[in-house]
């Protein structure tokens, strides 16, 4: 008995202690160089009053490296927020493609977040107004259903949750708690895809915000905007099911998604679907 409790007490220690090694990944990761920056431009103007009034050249091409090197801690802050806007028109041909392969098979329903034995996530977009069970069950055996039930692609979200995946390792048969406090950390420490993001239970259904994505860009365009939040939401919060449905074994619902441009705020609802059982 003793034993056991040891045992348990150096796994709950060995959790806690991988948690923390892990914050201070991102913060080293995400730590900013302003301040270094500036102690080496206010290096390089004292060595250049320096030069001036001794005349050595040393002064003068330490000085010179100083602001260069400055300059460049101070302007690579930027480069987070080039980079994600890129991304975000990078996914905007796949957007598209999406929402042709909607009005082509009159896949008009919400999306459902279907967790398969394979390991991925399969999006179900429902033809009909409603999908018998052992359709989605057959979709989490064998990753496909007939076009008169509704249109199987990949989720949109399959590439992000695989990179949240990788930071937290293993999140299959995860507590819900455990996703809800650590995925919004992942997105906002571990990769910087948003400024800020809550997650909260409100009556069996799971609300999302997210402020400042990186793919509010898109979010805010009109002929992207109905198609996708009504169905399955952006990449971004597609991913946030996809994580939802690997780690709790249960297909999971698009309830709804919107973007608030004014708050730079995108909102999104899931629920599970709790009328299918575990799939193991």
């Amino acid at each position: 008995m003793q034993k056991a409790i040891q045992d348990q007490v150096s796994e709950t220690s060995a959790k806690q202690e991988l948690e923390r090694l892990r914050l201070q990944l991102w913060r080293a990761r995400n730590r900013h160089s302003r301040r270094l920056g500036g102690v080496m431009l206010l290096l390089s103007a004292t060595l250049l009053v320096i030069a001036y009034f001794t005349r050595y050249i040393a002064f003068e091409v330490t000085a010179i490296l100083s602001l260069l090197l400055g300059t460049i801690l101070l302007v690579s802050q930027l480069e987070p927020l080039v980079k994600l806007r890129p991304a975000s028109q990078a996914i905007l041909p796949l957007i598209q493609i999406f929402i042709d392969l909607k009005r082509v098979f009159n896949a008009s329903g919400k999306g459902i977040f279907i967790p398969c034995k394979t390991g991925e996530v399969k999006l179900l977009l429902p033809v009909k107004s409603r999908i018998d069970q052992s359709v989605i069950l057959k979709i989490a055996d064998e990753g496909a259903v007939a076009h008169s039930d509704g249109l199987v692609l990949p989720s949109l979200g399959q590439g992000l949750s695989q990179l949240y995946e990788e930071e937290l390792s293993e999140v299959r048969g995860t507590e819900l708690s455990y996703i809800m406090e650590w995925l919004p950390r992942v997105i906002v420490d571990g990769l910087g895809l948003c400024e800020k993001v809550e997650m909260i239970m409100v009556d069996e259904e799971i609300h999302t915000i997210l402020t400042k994505p990186f793919i509010r860009d898109i979010c805010q365009r009109s002929d992207i905007k109905k198609p996708m939040c009504y169905s399955t939401g952006c990449p971004l919060t597609a991913s946030i099911a996809d994580t939802l449905a690997v780690s709790n074994g249960r297909p999971v619902c698009h309830i709804e998604c919107r973007y608030d441009p004014v708050r730079q705020n995108a909102y999104a609802v899931h629920k599970f679907d709790s009328q299918v059982k575990m799939i193991s």
